[in-house]
């Protein structure tokens, strides 16, 4: 039923996008925009509605998988920030020294029952703060409760080593609570909360707008996790959510800023400066842990009048949004007094918010709001041992052009079932001034195809339902000449040989991943746009039968199309793309070579050596940084979302070879090493993607004899990557 929902509604992007893209006046390009934004928020309802109907028919399965709690509430609170800085909203957490680091569970589902609630928070209150309160305790084993029987039963863990019985004393009910000072619910309509398609009045739904499901849902959700939900509001004053849920600890040691001990930050004086009480307890709070001494005062003429009688301080930590004396003013003052050797100045500042003279300050850092105490602890960390604080500096020159796509418009779908693959193109694609429409297999592909013409065809080479080569293939086939769009291959495939196959097949380009800016780039300069009437042609465009659509991928693909229906593009295509590409294209085998120096190497040789490999870092700070900046000007929160996508996507991945490995399933392996390949190179886990390469030729090769021992030896380099990708977050200082 997704599929069918989701077709009518990619039409409307689609044609929408269409629409935007022809000569509009102000007020016309204005009814379009509103349109497409209201197709993205229908396709939101339809995921609640589908999630809730999972749910009802009891075919909602939870994970169970170790996860970083304090990474998953943070994450959570990073994508409402923005519109709570909008708001001008105080948003933060505490999280009490008992919760452990890391537990046994859910990540996707606890942090979708947290969004709710944050949401919901940010949306009903208009002035004042958010605050997320984690705590703990464990749980005695005659009062233990186990999640929903009926969720534990579908919810068997799909990665070895996992699915142990959990040890009593290592379960833990969790208790978080979402605090508001909005503008609270009436208590005869606090039971309306959590039922389905309901919400406190008809008056909210036309202010507020929503479904009345997201409650619904979350409740849900925690009563599957073993716990409850609950709600404390007063009007006028604000709202508490409360949920719990049942967990086991995960063996996971804590991260250097929650031990205790810390030399280089031990008995140094701080001066916390924050009108807002809870962010102050929550600073004080964090800096005690760490053996510091601080003092906190709650404006700026308060610390002011500290510092100008002599009290001694080490750092001073600043909130920018004060009343009386913002931030920028309250450090020119310290400045007439202390220099920025004596007394460093950390300024915490909101999302997107640089202030006016807050760089000829000499800031020791600007942390964004809500902070983090990883990132607080490793600025002050590093301040006091003498080490530069990391600045992002921008980047000297830029391979973006911004303005090709006004210089060279051209309509284009992209053709990727990888989440992160999709946001990867689709922000290089932004920045080079496209729009592009997203197919998420070959089928929808084709579908695209006929309600709209596209230019540019961006085709990834595995998908499921219909690959990238079988969907290509109906595209020559049924579309008339002059009207062909013009299909790129974008596939992590670098072996000899690949290329022929797909230009054989139709493609007309090849761009490898991990995408270049410059190599796609190159390729969209070979593209030219279609001309003509394209009304007609999709009348006559018809996909083809059900039936035609199950014969498999790979038998699709050894197929050669018929050179008489491909007409001009059937010849020496090989012969052809080489004089279009010319020396720069060369062998996308010798292309990935080059890009990954001596990883790529020889498989046979890289498989004799393994301690090698293992002795290399998880990932490679050149080519994340590479791609960072390729990301652009607000790279962090981006790199940050595709980190958070790809640590999400990644265990499903793993679970699946490890039962293809365990099954023989040859070409289930194939492809969902391939998906990781290309995924992990992106991020820079090079060790991770030469794993991956090399169980995706076992797949290819049919010979799966040592499948098994090389996907343990690849969840042991994931969990070292994901431990390093959290700390590159971590380290990503504004």
């Amino acid at each position: 039923m997704s599929h069918e929902i989701r077709t009518p509604l990619n039409a409307v992007i689609g044609m929408t996008g269409l629409l935007l893209d022809t000569d509009l006046s102000h007020e016309q390009h204005d009814f379009a925009a509103t349109i497409r934004t209201s197709g993205d928020a229908l396709l939101s309802i339809i995921n609640d509605i589908l999630d809730f109907s999972k749910i009802e028919a009891g075919k909602l399965d939870l994970e169970n998988q170790p996860f970083n709690l304090r990474h998953c509430v943070e994450e959570a609170l990073d994508l409402v920030a923005t519109r709570a800085a909008e708001k001008d909203l105080e948003l933060a957490y505490l999280m009490d020294d008992q919760v452990p680091p890391a537990i046994v569970g859910d990540v996707t589902r606890l942090r979708q029952i947290l969004v709710n609630l944050l949401n919901n928070a940010v949306k009903f209150t208009d002035e004042g703060e958010v605050v997320v309160r984690v705590t703990c305790s464990v749980l005695p084993l005659s009062s233990a409760r186990s999640p929903d029987p009926l969720s534990s039963a579908r919810s068997p863990d799909r990665r070895r080593g996992l699915g142990r019985r959990p040890s009593p004393n290592k379960r833990r009910e969790l208790h978080f609570a979402v605090r508001d000072t909005g503008i609270g619910i009436p208590e005869d309509r606090m039971e309306r909360l959590f039922r389905s398609f309901s919400q406190v009045d008809a008056s909210t739904t036309r202010k507020y707008g929503g479904t009345g499901l997201g409650l619904a849902i979350s409740r849900r959700l925690a009563q599957m996790m073993g716990g409850a939900m609950w709600v404390e509001s007063e009007v006028g004053v604000g709202s508490t959510f409360h949920f719990t849920t049942i967990a086991e600890v995960a063996s996971e040691e804590a991260p250097g800023y929650l031990r205790n001990g810390e030399p280089q930050l031990a008995g140094r004086r701080a001066l916390i400066v924050d009108d807002n009480a809870t962010n102050r307890r929550i600073v004080k709070r964090w800096t005690e842990s760490w053996e510091m001494a601080p003092r906190a005062a709650g404006s700026g003429p308060e610390a002011l009048a500290w510092i100008s009688q002599g009290d001694p301080f080490d750092v001073a930590i600043l909130d920018m949004q004060m009343p009386e004396m913002d931030g920028v003013t309250l450090a020119r003052e310290i400045r007439k007094h202390h220099d920025a050797e004596a007394l460093p100045l950390v300024m915490l500042t909101s999302l997107g918010r640089r202030e006016e003279g807050a760089d000829a300050i000499q800031f020791a850092a600007h942390l964004i709001k809500p902070i983090k105490p990883s990132q607080l602890h490793n600025v002050l960390a590093g301040i006091f041992a003498g080490r530069p604080v990391r600045v992002r500096e921008s980047a000297a020159h830029s391979e973006i052009d911004p303005e090709m796509g006004q210089r060279h418009p051209l309509r284009i779908l992209l053709a990727e079932d990888n989440v992160v693959n999709q946001k990867v193109a689709l922000r290089i694609l932004e920045r080079l001034g496209y729009r592009a429409d997203v197919a998420a297999d070959g089928l929808e592909a084709l579908e695209a195809l006929g309600r709209q013409p596209y230019d540019v065809v961006l085709m990834d080479v595995q998908m499921p339902q219909m690959d990238g080569v079988a969907a290509t293939q109906q595209i020559r086939e049924k579309r008339p000449q002059g009207r062909q769009p013009h299909i790129i291959a974008m596939t992590a495939h670098a072996l000899s040989g690949d290329r022929e196959k797909y230009l054989a097949a139709g493609m007309d380009d090849y761009v490898s991943k991990p995408v270049r800016v410059e190599e796609l780039v190159a390729a969209l300069e070979r593209c030219r746009p279609l001309s003509g009437d394209w009304r007609v042609e999709i009348r006559d465009w018809e996909v083809e039968t059900e039936g035609e659509l199950q014969e498999s991928p790979t038998s699709r693909s050894a197929r050669s199309p018929d050179r008489r229906r491909t007409g001009a593009r059937s010849g020496d295509l090989t012969q052809r793309q080489e004089e279009r590409t010319g020396a720069r294209s060369g062998d996308p085998a010798q292309h990935q070579e080059e890009r990954t120096g001596a990883r790529s190497g020889d498989l046979a040789q890289r498989q004799e050596e393994p301690a090698a490999e293992s002795l290399q870092s998880p990932i490679d700070e050149e080519v994340l940084a590479q791609f960072t900046e390729m990301m652009g000007e607000d790279a962090p929160a981006f790199i940050a979302e595709l980190i958070d996508v790809f640590l999400e996507d990644t265990p499903r991945l793993l679970a699946e070879m490890g039962d293809a490995a365990t099954e023989g399933d040859e070409e289930g392996l194939e492809r969902a090493a391939h998906t990781l390949k290309g995924t992990s190179a992106a991020l820079g886990a090079m060790v991770l993607s030469d794993l991956c390469q090399e169980l995706e030729t076992m797949g290819k090769a049919g010979d799966l004899e040592e499948a098994a021992e090389k996907v343990d030896q690849l969840e042991v380099e994931y969990a070292r990557a994901e431990v390093a990708l959290r700390d590159a977050n971590n380290r990503q200082i504004e």
